[in-house]
């Protein structure tokens, strides 16, 4: 996925054990915008997606989460 490029869900995955976004948040995720270029097999977490930024104190809330990852 390039920077910028929203998040659908024909290219994220769910894959076990990894480091990633736990499958639960499949859904908040879709749509937002990734803010740096992700290669296919790559977990993805709350640090790659551009709302992040703005609401970083949600994943600190969540602590270590797994699971999901790019896999397109």
């Amino acid at each position: 996925m390039d920077v910028g490029s929203k998040i659908k869900s024909n290219q994220v995955s769910s894959i076990r054990p990894a480091n990633g976004l736990h499958p639960k948040y499949l859904k908040k995720i879709l749509g937002m915008k990734v803010n740096k270029k992700i290669k296919k097999g790559t977990p993805i977490s709350w640090e790659d997606i551009e709302w992040y930024i703005v609401k970083n104190v949600y994943s600190q809330i969540l602590g270590q989460i797994h699971f999901l990852l790019i896999k397109s």
